[in-house]
C-alpha cells in the first residue's frame, strides 16, 4: 500500500479508537511531534515505520497496509452477540425450561399417585400434598420463564 493509505489508516485508528490525536499521544506515549509527522502530508509514513508502529501498538504488522479492524472494532465484534447467537441462547433456555416443566409435571403425578394409594399413611399423604402444592408453585414459575423466553424470541 502507499503512503496515503497508511496515513488514512492511522487517522482512522486515531479517530475511531482514541477519539483525537491528544488521546492517542497520551495513551501510546508517542510524541505529539511524531504523530503530527506521521499524519501530515509533508512527511512520508513508510512501510517500515508503519510496521514498527503497528507492532508497538500490538496490531498485526501489516495493519496499516490492509483493511483490518481496529482493536476497538475487534473487541466490539467479540462482545456483541449476533442475532443468531441470541436466538440460539433463547431457544436453549426454552428447551431447558420445557425439560424442567416435564420433570416437575412427572414428579407431581408420581407423588399424587402415591399419596392417594392405600399404602400411604394419612400423615405421609398430607406431607406429600404440601410438597405437591410447592411443586405446583414452582411449575407456574417455570411456565412464566418459558413464556418470557418465548416472547423474547418473538421480539
Amino acid at each position: 500500500m502507499n503512503d496515503a493509505h497508511r496515513k488514512a489508516r492511522l487517522n482512522y485508528l486515531i479517530d475511531h479508537d482514541y477519539g483525537r490525536a491528544a488521546e492517542f499521544v497520551r495513551s501510546t506515549g508517542i510524541s505529539k511531534a511524531r504523530v503530527s509527522q506521521m499524519t501530515s502530508s509533508a512527511h512520508p509514513f513508510g512501510e517500515a515505520a508503519a510496521r514498527k508502529l503497528a507492532q508497538d501498538l500490538g496490531l498485526h504488522e501489516d495493519w496499516f497496509n490492509h483493511t483490518l479492524p481496529t482493536p476497538k472494532e475487534e473487541q466490539a465484534g467479540k462482545s456483541q452477540p449476533t442475532t443468531m447467537d441470541v436466538v440460539t441462547s433463547i431457544s436453549g433456555a426454552i428447551l431447558l425450561t420445557t425439560d424442567r416443566l416435564n420433570v416437575l409435571t412427572s414428579t407431581i403425578e408420581r407423588l399424587h399417585s402415591f399419596a392417594i394409594s392405600p399404602v400411604c399413611p394419612q400423615a405421609c399423604a398430607e406431607e406429600i400434598f404440601d410438597r405437591i402444592a410447592d411443586l405446583e408453585k414452582l411449575l407456574r414459575g417455570v411456565e412464566r420463564e418459558k413464556a418470557i423466553s418465548a416472547q423474547s424470541l418473538k421480539s
